[in-house]
């Protein structure tokens, strides 16, 4: 299934593995997405990639809570002349459509 010719989608079912992600406050829109962000790798290294959806029975949850970023940027000069202003949130609901993270 493609979602808008941007990306492949998969429906998994009794997948075992590991979901990594981090939540971006909305005063950061400019530097990543706002909300939560979470990838899957199955324990088997079958799957892997964006979660747009999910649903468990059984989760084992760890959290850490950082509060310190570093962000490293290029120094190119493309990306230095690159116009980063404005918000990403249209491209998101572009290659997302109507799932959220």
């Amino acid at each position: 299934m493609r979602i808008r010719g941007v990306f492949e989608t998969f429906d998994l079912e009794q997948v075992a593995g590991t979901l990594v992600g981090f939540w971006t406050p909305s005063y950061a829109r400019t530097i990543n997405v706002p909300g939560y962000h979470l990838h899957l790798l199955s324990d088997d290294h079958r799957h892997a990639g964006h979660v747009l959806e999910l649903q468990s029975r059984e989760l084992e949850l760890e959290l850490h809570r950082e509060s310190h970023l570093q962000l490293v940027l290029p120094e190119s000069p493309a990306f230095l002349k690159a116009d980063l202003s404005g918000d990403p949130a249209a491209a998101l609901a572009k290659a997302e459509g109507d799932h959220k993270a």
